[in-house]
């Protein structure tokens, strides 16, 4: 088979073999490296926004009139998703709270939960959980 054959025989084929081998390899190292070897991105990456000291609210039952202390009352979170939704978020869409059970004396950690609106989700709440305390007498 003389050379000239063995590169242009079946050309289109090993041409589409090589591109397909090329954004192969461009996934793979992109996915290992975090996501920062291609400046031109085919899938819009996820970013983050800070949402700093939001007031952390308690959740109870309805008929339950107790008051709760808080510690800390204001907490930061971090929430996740893409760009076009997160620019347009307000302090407002973020809410987080706190589910008190209904217990008689409650002085406890108990884990936060965060209110988000839909296509984003929570990366990371600092700090995650918080002492609540019923107070003492009705108000």
């Amino acid at each position: 088979m003389r050379w000239r054959d063995f590169i242009l025989e079946n050309l289109w084929l090993k041409v589409f073999a090589l591109l397909l081998a090329t954004l192969i390899w461009f996934a793979v190292y992109t996915h290992l490296t975090g996501g920062e070897a291609w400046p031109l991105s085919l899938m819009p990456s996820d970013t983050r926004k800070d949402f700093q000291d939001r007031p952390v609210l308690v959740l109870g039952l309805p008929t339950d009139h107790r008051t709760f202390g808080v510690q800390p009352a204001a907490v930061k979170v971090i929430i996740s998703g893409p760009s076009v939704l997160l620019r347009e978020l307000t302090d407002a869409d973020v809410n987080v709270f706190v589910r008190v059970p209904n217990l008689a004396g409650v002085s406890t950690e108990m884990p936060l939960e965060v209110s988000a609106p839909k296509g984003v989700s929570v990366f990371k709440i600092e700090p995650a959980t918080v002492r609540v305390k019923a107070q003492l007498g009705p108000q």
